[in-house]
């Protein structure tokens, strides 16, 4: 289920990865397999860690993890060791049950879902038989010296040469010991907190100044009034998003009449067959949304700089938070600003290049952490849609070698529903901030439309905006958002194959459609109704 971001990320880490034992290794095109099983990829991974000279149960430890941060009883080291590996690779959640060898050693281990049973016996005559079910191979029960399952996330392993076995707590207890990672964690990882004092603040600060422009806001990144009432304050007073009937039948977005939001182009995949959805309500336990800052390292070297990240509860961001990410230390969390508005006489696919070519720049002059942001509006300007921006700036970064080294941060008034946040993190943004639904809830606070006061209210969109994304990114199969990142788990409908090689080159288009000169008129048509007062806001329907 998670073999798309694993490709990805496999492919952006070739040039991080350095071990003598693999002198070529930063100059592979790719790791793993891009076709094929996620098996086989996940084989070619371990492959390169093992030739690599990582041991055998790191290596499956780092790729393959338990559903390790919500348990409160775990040992402490092991949880450090758990949270420093997690820092640089993604979990590999889509094979169930894996069964491999180096040639000395033989493992077994389960997902963290524990979705394939896996059942041993061992006998005295020294055989150790793992299967689906006991009783596949022919032995006497009284030979039996012990039977028993590997549970969920657990391990299993066994020395070939001398027979002996180890069981998952003490696989468990050897790697906690690796290293201080406990101690390399409180020195130096940041855990950011929430800070309701500095929302309110903020909130105070910008309703005046923003209630002023908000039309002008909504009209130019296509918020109707029906979006507004029956899903943003919905999501403000209930904390969940609004029930509704099933079905669409709205016309597609590149057929319809009016200027729709680019993510209306933009279909969820779901998981089918062997490897099933998540029910993200009654497994809360293997789910997570946290989200790391800061520049990722090579696997190969355990260091203590390697847990300099600072670390985020999930990843959709107030105020609060964004001034708490601007004022880290700029030595290792370096912070840059890009506007994705650009002239309006100029082409669209120009405005991207340059975006990426200055994205770029940055970068390879230390920037750690770079916000792309639509919100510094004129009327001689276009905003680049942020689904367009991410995806082309993290395409350009995955080719430079240079995706590790930053972290996407998107602020944008297009971002207004779960599935808005969901593309955005898909195509790769580390974090998002929802600026213009900020607006509209103080707008509906100062019209006395709202149920709670401001904060509360500001809390349960954002919350119902989490269980949104837990709702989409378990429908595939993921337990973790940093296995949907630059995931691409979408299908696009009615967009031009060019516009696709510079901005979703990893996602299916079922249908050609609208180019870049499309999608630069749309803007267009938007901005002349956004800087004339006499226009309303559009009330509701996509025809």
């Amino acid at each position: 289920n998670t073999i798309n971001a694993n490709r990805v990320w496999a492919k952006a880490r070739r040039k991080k990865l350095f071990t003598p034992l693999i002198a070529d290794l930063p100059t592979l095109s790719h790791l793993v397999n891009q076709t094929g099983s996620d098996s086989s990829s996940l084989d070619n991974m371990l492959e390169v860690l093992l030739v690599g000279g990582m041991d055998i149960f790191r290596a499956l430890r780092l790729l393959i993890p338990p559903a390790w941060k919500k348990r409160k009883n775990m040992d402490a080291d092991l949880r450090a060791f758990y949270e420093y590996n997690s820092m640089h690779m993604e979990a590999w959640d889509g094979p169930a049950g894996i069964v491999m060898t180096n040639g000395e050693k033989i493992a077994c281990t389960l997902d963290r879902n524990g979705l394939r049973p896996a059942r041993y016996v061992i006998t005295k005559d020294q055989v150790l038989t793992v299967a689906s079910e006991v009783g596949v191979w022919d032995y006497k029960e009284q030979d039996v010296l012990e039977k028993h399952r590997v549970g969920p996330g657990e391990m299993l392993a066994a020395d070939i040469g001398t027979g002996q076995v180890w069981r998952s707590n003490k696989i468990d207890d050897m790697l906690k010991i690796r290293q201080p990672y406990r101690q390399w964690l409180r020195e130096n990882t940041i855990r950011m907190r929430s800070n309701r004092k500095l929302e309110l603040q903020g909130a105070q600060k910008h309703i005046n100044d923003d209630i002023k422009r908000i039309g002008i806001y909504q009209k130019l990144f296509n918020c109707s009034i029906e979006e507004q009432q029956n899903v943003i304050r919905v999501m403000a007073d209930n904390g969940q998003e609004a029930t509704s009937s099933m079905g669409d039948d709205t016309p597609l977005a590149v057929l319809s009449h009016k200027s729709r939001n680019l993510f209306d182009y933009f279909r969820q995949q779901f998981a089918q067959v062997t490897n099933p959805a998540i029910d993200s309500l009654r497994e809360k336990s293997v789910m997570s949304l946290e989200t790391c800052f800061g520049r990722e390292h090579n696997l190969f070297q355990e260091t203590d700089g390697l847990a300099y990240r600072a670390i985020i509860s999930h990843p959709i961001i107030n105020f609060a938070k964004l001034q708490q990410i601007k004022a880290l230390d700029q030595r290792y969390y370096q912070f840059q600003q890009l506007s994705l508005n650009y002239p309006i006489y100029q082409s669209l696919q120009v405005a991207l290049k340059n975006l990426c070519d200055r994205a770029v720049e940055l970068v390879r002059n230390g920037c750690v952490i770079l916000q792309l942001s639509d919100r510094d509006i004129n009327e001689v300007s276009l905003p680049i849609h942020a689904a367009l921006a991410v995806g082309a700036v993290n395409s350009r970064m995955i080719e430079q070698g240079l995706r590790l080294d930053i972290n996407i941060i998107i602020e944008t008034g297009t971002a207004r529903d779960p599935h808005h946040f969901a593309m955005l993190i898909a195509l790769g943004a580390t974090a998002v901030y929802p600026y213009l639904a900020m607006q509209i809830i103080n707008q509906l606070h100062i019209q006395n439309r709202l149920q709670h006061d401001l904060l509360e209210a500001r809390e349960n969109y954002f919350a119902s905006l989490k269980k949104g994304l837990l709702k989409i990114i378990s429908k595939m199969g993921i337990s973790t958002i940093s296995s949907y990142r630059s995931a691409y788990l979408f299908e696009i409908i009615g967009l031009h194959q060019s516009v696709m090689d510079v901005c979703f080159k990893r996602l299916p288009s079922r249908i050609g459609g609208a180019t870049f000169t499309d999608l630069h008129n749309d803007a267009v048509k938007s901005h002349n109704r956004a800087w004339k007062p006499q226009v309303n806001m559009q009330r509701s329907g996509q025809l």
